[in-house]
C-alpha cells in the first residue's frame, strides 16, 4: 500500500488509526500529509493534489466528500475507511480491519534517509514553541499527555509524535470537549497541557473548568495564535505555579519571564507605529459583557491602517460601540484606538487549531465596503 517516497493523506478527527497509518507509511520510507475532516472536497482535492498522495485514511462520515475529491486525483489508488465500509463496486476502498489483517514487509529492508527522506507534509502552521526546563527538573517521560489538538495540524501532531517517542502515558480526544479536557488534568494530575488560546481562555474564565482541580498545570504550551499580555497575567493568577511558553513577539517583566504576544506578521502599523492585533483582543476580553473578540487592520486614507474590532457579546448582555469606544480609550494610546469601527457579530471565525481566520474577517470588511 505505501512504499518508499509515497505519500498518503490522513483525514480523520484524532485516533490512535490515524498515528499507526502514519507510522506506518514512515517506517515504509514514506510520508503522511493531515487534512481536515471538515473540509471541502475541493480544498481536499487541491491537497491530495499538491501532495501527491497515493491513499488516503478516512471515516464513514468523511468517504463521500474524500470520494468526490478523489475524482480529480487519479494517484489515489487506495482509501482505507476507519469503521463500517460499504465498498459498493468501488475497488479502491478497503477496511481498516482488512489493512491490519495484510501481511507486514520486512522493514529492515527499507533504508530510510534521516537528514534527507520528508516524513511528513503539513498544510497547516503553528508559531515557534520553546520549552523551558523548569525547577524542578521536568522529565518529560513521566508525564502524562492530552492528545485533544488535531492531529491533522502540525502542532497536534508534533505533541503526539513526541509522546509516541517517550513511551509516556497519553489521552486521545477524537476532538476537543471540555469538560474531558478539564476532567483528564485534574484525574492525571497533568504538569504539561499543550493549548491554544482559547482553550487557556477557558481555562481562567469558564465556570466549568472552575469545577475541576487544575492546580497540577505547571508549564503551559502555547501556539498557533497569538496569547495577549492580560491573558498571560490572568493565568499566573488563577495558576500561579504555571509557566507560559509561545513565539514571536513578546515582552519581558521585571522578573525577566518572557510573554510572547503575537506574530510579527499580524502587525497593523498605524502611521508607523506598530499595533499587536492579540493586544487589543486581549484588553478586550477583560470586559465583563465581551465573550469573545478578534482585530483586524484595515486601510485609512490617512494613517495607513487603523485597528477595527469584531465583538461577540456575552449572552443577554447589552452592550454598544460607545460602551466599547470608552473602555478601549481609556487604556491604550490613541494610535491603538478602535479607529477602524467596531462590529457586533455571532461568532468569530477561527480554525480547529484555535486560530482566528482574519482572512475571513477582512473579506467580511470588504464586502460591506464595496
Amino acid at each position: 500500500m505505501c512504499v518508499k517516497d509515497d505519500v498518503v493523506a490522513l483525514a480523520t478527527l484524532n485516533t490512535w488509526h490515524y498515528l499507526a497509518f502514519f507510522m506506518g507509511a514512515a517506517v515504509n520510507g514514506g510520508a503522511g500529509s493531515g487534512m481536515a475532516p471538515i473540509s471541502t472536497p475541493l480544498e481536499m482535492q487541491r491537497q491530495i493534489s499538491e501532495c501527491g498522495a497515493s491513499a488516503v485514511l478516512t471515516t464513514e462520515a468523511a468517504l463521500p466528500k474524500v470520494l468526490e475529491a478523489i475524482e480529480k486525483c487519479p494517484k489515489v489508488k487506495t482509501i482505507v475507511v476507519i469503521g463500517d465500509c460499504q465498498k459498493d463496486s468501488n475497488d479502491e476502498i478497503v477496511s481498516w480491519d482488512d489493512v491490519i489483517r495484510t501481511k507486514h514487509l520486512n522493514f529492515d529492508d527499507v533504508k530510510i534517509d534521516a537528514k534527507q527522506d520528508v516524513i511528513h507534509l503539513p498544510f497547516s502552521r503553528s508559531d515557534r514553541l520553546n520549552v523551558s526546563i523548569l525547577e524542578p527538573p521536568f522529565d518529560f517521560e513521566r508525564e502524562n499527555y492530552l492528545l485533544y489538538l488535531p492531529f491533522y495540524h502540525v502542532y497536534g501532531l508534533m505533541i503526539a509524535l513526541d509522546a509516541l517517542h517517550l513511551g509516556v502515558c497519553s489521552v486521545v480526544m477524537s476532538h476537543f470537549n471540555p469538560t474531558v479536557f478539564c476532567q483528564s488534568i485534574e484525574k492525571y494530575k497533568m504538569r504539561t497541557v499543550n493549548v491554544v488560546p482559547p482553550i487557556l481562555l477557558l481555562m481562567v474564565k469558564s465556570p466549568l473548568a472552575a469545577k475541576f482541580d487544575l492546580s497540577s498545570v505547571e508549564l503551559i504550551v502555547s501556539g498557533a495564535a497569538p496569547l495577549g499580555k492580560d491573558l498571560c497575567e490572568e493565568v499566573i493568577r488563577k495558576l500561579p505555579k504555571a509557566k507560559i511558553q509561545q513565539g514571536d513577539i513578546g515582552y519581558l517583566d521585571n522578573d525577566c519571564h518572557l510573554f510572547v504576544v503575537d506574530r510579527l506578521k499580524e502587525l497593523i502599523k498605524v502611521k508607523g507605529f506598530q499595533v499587536p492585533p492579540a493586544e487589543l483582543e486581549s484588553l478586550l476580553l477583560t470586559h465583563p459583557k465581551i465573550k469573545d473578540a478578534a482585530v483586524i487592520g484595515i486601510n485609512h486614507e490617512n494613517l495607513g491602517e487603523v485597528p477595527k474590532a469584531y465583538i461577540v457579546a456575552q449572552a443577554n448582555a447589552s452592550l454598544t460601540e460607545d460602551e466599547v469606544h470608552l473602555f478601549v480609550n481609556d487604556k491604550v494610546s490613541k494610535y491603538k484606538q478602535l479607529l477602524g469601527g467596531i462590529e457586533f457579530i455571532d461568532e468569530i471565525p477561527k480554525a480547529p487549531s484555535g486560530k482566528i481566520l482574519r482572512r475571513l474577517l477582512r473579506k467580511k470588511h470588504n464586502n460591506n465596503t464595496l
